[in-house]
């Protein structure tokens, strides 16, 4: 598979260009739509923060791979259900951070949801470990990968105190 550069190097710079001015775009909104963040003992910040960093994240990617899947340019080996299935489950992490934002959810919603986001995406992919360890566990290794996803996206949340860390991480 051959990519052209100059087809990266645009879509590198579209990502760029839309992630800036979705971010501000937000960032001006952000205070109508309610997506504010204000400081508390966890919180490095001591002025109020808009929290529309990872929403303009999801929908600058999102939009990057419609365009590359529109032009059919191949960047990734996967089906269009497994597209679906990863846009979906990422969704759901996505709408229960906003949901967590704004209103707050407690630890038992969150985990249902990541749980859920995991679910969706290890059935829709079929994923699961060969072996582990030289033995053949069919449900060991599906909960196993469940609590790696859950875990990961837990592990951003819980550095989500510092401004611009998560997405600097990422």
């Amino acid at each position: 598979m051959y990519i052209d550069l100059k087809i990266i190097i645009l879509i590198f710079l579209f990502g760029f260009v839309f992630n800036f001015i979705l971010t501000k775009i937000f960032i001006s909104y952000s205070d109508t739509l309610g997506l504010i963040d204000y400081p508390n003992q966890r919180k490095m910040h001591t002025d109020s923060m808009p929290i529309v960093g990872g929403l303009s994240i999801f929908a600058t990617v999102f939009s990057a791979s419609l365009i590359l899947l529109y032009f059919r340019i191949p960047f990734i080996y996967f089906s269009i259900q497994e597209i679906f299935i990863l846009y979906l489950s990422t969704l759901v992490i996505v709408i229960t951070g906003i949901v967590d934002d704004i209103k707050g959810l407690g630890p038992f919603n969150k985990f249902l949801f990541q749980i859920i986001a995991s679910l969706l995406f290890l059935v829709g992919f079929d994923l699961h470990f060969e072996s582990l360890f030289g033995f053949d566990y069919t449900y060991f290794d599906f909960i196993i990968n469940v609590f790696f996803i859950v875990g990961i996206v837990n592990a951003f949340n819980l550095i989500d105190g510092l401004d611009g860390l998560a997405g600097g991480v990422s």
